[in-house]
């Protein structure tokens, strides 16, 4: 319940945030797979961080920036945003510390922090790590390929999503393990019918 709860909240303060820059959250507490169109492109944003986040941005189609998470506190968050198929990578974390703002700049060529959103796939671009380091003020922020926890995650979770739309790993990085691995439980299906 408090989870739905937190969700909800967090949804609503980025609907109006996001739709004017054609991002647009999806909340599936309240929001039927099924009325998803099948042509959706759809980024699943998988954040584990130690620190509070002010904002999470994206910088992609027509160089333009986008702002897909807000006023993320310490944990694990899992969220769905809808947005234009096309190149990516994360941009910029926004961190509030003692009243005074701050931003880290997420650098592609050196983080792998690239990845790619395609038409009727929950586009998968890897789990953005965020740590503490040495000084309060400084951050790791890694991007890291946990496909099979996630997917494993959304099967518990939202397995009507997961029968609408199939899982890709979108980052820079080639990984055919989900495409392996959904084809290998759709031969063990077509065995076990009678």
């Amino acid at each position: 319940m408090e989870r739905t709860l937190r969700h909800a909240l967090l949804l609503v303060g980025l609907t109006s945030l996001l739709a004017c820059a054609g991002v647009k959250p999806i909340d599936l507490a309240t929001e039927d797979p099924s009325s998803l169109p099948e042509d959706a492109a759809i980024l699943v944003l998988e954040i584990d961080t130690e620190v509070r986040i002010g904002t999470l941005e994206i910088s992609g189609v027509a160089a333009t920036n986008h702002v897909v998470a807000k006023d993320l506190k310490e944990g694990k968050h899992l969220l769905f945003v809808s947005l234009r198929p096309g190149q990516y990578s994360w941009r910029m974390l926004k961190r509030y510390l003692g009243g005074t703002e701050y931003h880290w700049r997420l650098r592609r060529e050196h983080d792998r922090m690239g990845f790619r959103v395609e038409r009727g796939l929950l586009n998968y671009p890897g789990v953005l790590r965020v740590r503490r380091a040495r000084y309060d003020r400084w951050l790791e922020i890694r991007n890291l390929n946990h496909a099979a926890q996630t997917r494993a995650r959304l099967a518990r979770e939202f397995p009507e999503l997961l029968e609408k739309f199939p899982i890709r790993y979108t980052g820079e990085d080639r990984d055919e393990f989900l495409e392996r691995y959904e084809a290998a439980l759709e031969m063990q299906v077509e065995r076990n019918m009678p």
